[in-house]
This record gives C-alpha cells, sequence and structure tokens, in this order.
C-alpha cells in the first residue's frame, strides 16, 4: 500500500508539474502550398511574440488534420495554434471540442463553438462592416459602391451596405467581373468622352463624364482597386474620397498619383508604420531577427504568441476568456464574445498614413 501511495503522489506530482509548467504550443502547418510563405512568416512572429521559456511543436497537416492534432495531443501540446483552412477546421470539429485542448483558428473561422475554441484574425467582412460605422456619421453625398464579382467582395459589399446608417447617402451599387483592364468598363460606366488634346508638354486627352459622384468604395483585390483608381486619375474622375478594406501600402499603392492617394481612406491588415509601441517593438525585434519587415500574417503570430505568453495549461482558456482592450497589431480586441470569437476594432488610415509609411518603405 506504501509504495501505491508513493507511486500515486509521483504521478500527482507529474501532474501538476505538467500543469504549471510553461506553455507548449502546438501548431499545426497547412499543409496547402498557397499558405507556405504565410506560414512561415506566422511562426516568425509567432516565436517573436512567446516568451523565451514557452516552446513550439510543429506538425505538418498534409497527411490529415486528426492524425497531425492526435500527434500535437501525444506531443503534451497545451494549446494548438491552426487549422487555418476552412475544410480542415470543419473536419476537426469533433477531435477539437472532444479534445478540451484549446485551439486557437487564425484564419478561417468555424461555424460551430465550443468553450475551449477561440478564433484570433483579420476578418475582412467585419472590416467592411466596419468601414460603414466608420462612414455613418460622414455626409457622403452620392456614392458609387463598387464590387468584384467574387464571394469575397460580394459578401464584403453585402456586409457594408447592411452596416450603412440609412439617410446618409445616396447609393448606387455596380458589381463587375475581375479584368486585365477595366478602361471600356470605367468609361462606360461614367459616361466619359473625350473634349480635346492638351497642347503643353503632353498628349494626354481631356475628358469629361456625365456620372458625378461624391462618395467611392471600391470592394476588389488590390491589384483591381489600383487599376479603377488609375483610371479614375487619368479620366479625370475626382471625388471626394475613396473608401475600401484590406489595402496594403506597398509599391503597388504607392504607384497611385498623389492626386488619387490624398483621397483614399481604407482599413488595411496590418500597418507596417504604426508608431504604436507594441508594433515599433515588433518591427525593430523582427528585422534584427530575420533582415526583412513583417507581413500581415508575421503581426498576427506575434499577437497571438502576445495573448498566450505567461499561460499554462490550466490557465490559459480562463486568460483568454478573460483578455479585454488588447492591444492587437492587427486592431483592437475588445474582448472574445461566448463562441470564442474576437471581436476587433479596425483603424481607418489616410493620406498622412500613406505618407508616413512611404517614407520608411523609400528608407529601406
Amino acid at each position: 500500500m506504501k509504495k501505491i501511495a508513493i507511486f500515486s503522489l509521483f504521478f500527482l506530482f507529474v501532474w501538476v508539474f505538467n500543469s504549471f509548467a510553461a506553455l507548449r504550443v502546438g501548431y499545426l502547418s497547412p499543409s496547402s502550398s498557397a499558405f507556405e510563405t504565410f506560414s512561415s512568416s506566422f511562426l516568425n512572429g509567432l516565436y517573436l511574440g512567446l516568451s523565451k521559456d514557452e516552446t513550439v511543436v510543429i506538425q505538418d497537416s498534409s497527411q490529415g488534420v486528426n492524425k497531425a492534432l492526435e500527434n500535437l495531443y501525444l506531443m503534451g501540446a497545451d494549446v494548438v495554434i491552426g487549422p487555418f483552412e476552412a475544410a480542415s477546421v470543419k473536419i476537426a470539429q469533433t477531435k477539437i471540442c472532444s479534445s478540451g485542448i484549446v485551439t486557437i483558428l487564425p484564419f478561417a473561422k468555424a461555424d460551430y463553438s465550443c468553450p475551449n475554441l477561440f478564433s484570433y484574425t483579420y476578418n475582412p467582412i467585419s472590416a467592411a462592416l466596419e468601414l460603414a460605422k466608420f462612414l455613418s456619421s460622414d455626409n457622403l453625398g452620392k456614392t458609387l459602391v463598387l464590387y468584384a464579382y467574387d464571394n469575397l467582395d460580394i459578401a464584403k459589399k453585402d456586409a457594408f451596405l447592411e452596416g450603412l446608417q440609412p439617410g446618409n447617402a445616396q447609393i448606387e451599387v455596380k458589381g463587375f467581373q475581375k479584368s486585365n483592364s477595366y478602361d471600356e468598363y470605367i468609361k462606360s460606366l461614367f459616361g466619359v468622352w473625350k473634349i480635346k488634346h492638351r497642347s503643353s508638354l503632353t498628349n494626354q486627352p481631356v475628358y469629361k463624364h456625365t456620372l458625378k459622384i461624391d462618395t467611392i468604395v471600391i470592394f476588389a483585390p488590390q491589384s483591381d482597386f489600383v487599376n479603377i483608381a488609375n483610371l479614375l486619375d487619368y479620366y479625370g474622375i475626382l471625388v471626394k474620397a475613396i473608401y475600401s478594406t484590406d489595402i496594403v501600402i506597398n509599391d503597388n499603392l504607392l504607384s497611385l498619383s498623389k492626386i488619387i492617394l490624398k483621397r483614399l481612406r481604407f482599413i488595411t491588415p496590418y500597418y507596417l508604420c504604426s508608431e504604436d509601441g507594441a508594433n515599433t517593438d515588433f518591427v525593430k525585434q523582427y528585422d534584427i531577427e530575420y533582415q526583412k519587415d513583417p507581413n500581415f500574417m508575421s503581426a498576427l503570430g506575434y499577437d497571438i504568441g502576445r495573448l498566450l505568453r505567461g499561460a499554462n495549461r490550466v490557465s490559459v482558456q480562463s486568460k483568454l476568456k478573460e483578455t479585454a482592450d488588447f492591444d492587437g497589431l492587427i486592431g483592437t480586441l475588445l474582448f472574445f464574445d461566448d463562441n470564442g470569437n474576437g471581436f476587433i476594432n479596425y483603424k481607418l488610415l489616410n493620406y498622412e498614413d500613406i505618407k508616413k509609411c512611404k517614407a520608411v518603405i523609400l528608407n529601406r
């Protein structure tokens, strides 16, 4: 009996030690080749966000998401990050919820909930809704909402229109097929015609248009957004403001003229040039460690690392549940709701933010 008691005490000691030891983070690496670079960036940020005492164990999900999760559980993961892909999240539903292991979804959200499941990521649909809230207090005047015919941009358009307070704008909504050239589309939409050629240093024609708009909101991939904005500039369609979401400040955006850049207002997944203390520390650490600038996935990994930092197996679930007003790099996490989804406020950027970041990009 004495031996049995000692044996039991030993295992109790091991259980208590493991429960309160530094966090072991399981990372479910996405199997899709499209996520390969994103995954590397995410891990870079995650390592910087965690403390040196915390460890990361990795499993590739290419042999099956449930098998990869099982391996992470056997490796003693206290919390799991992933899956990334929506299909994998759906497949793993039963295993995630029955495991009791805290799981954080960093990209695709689940269509189910359980107490140990959390979602922390930039949400394009929520960003479009946030944009509507920003604009509901403005006098937009006659407003044109343009959107690409793809599932994501249709969903963003719908969320925006649903969130916009009625009465502050005269709204016209137009969709378009994605194309390599939007020249004919813009000319037709705005009723553009050529009135003369300039006789100065350029042969560029001068145009007029029949459709008069005060504000334009565009939901489209960034390359398409830039193409359309360039044509607005070329044809002299100068509105008060151009709004969008999911725009990243890079060389592609900076190719737009100053005339257009001054009119841009947008929500971005991650603002590299934010002077917030957490971001300046992050960018500096990232440059020292990896000799390059972070991207959105790096920032997302860093945020999740900071959310987990200092927790252990016993405390991690309550720590996440109690997190409020977390100053994340992708936005302010106000709280996790009852379904474990992060409720995030996003920032609206303007020309001053673009100008600040342009100086940083050009001085690399």
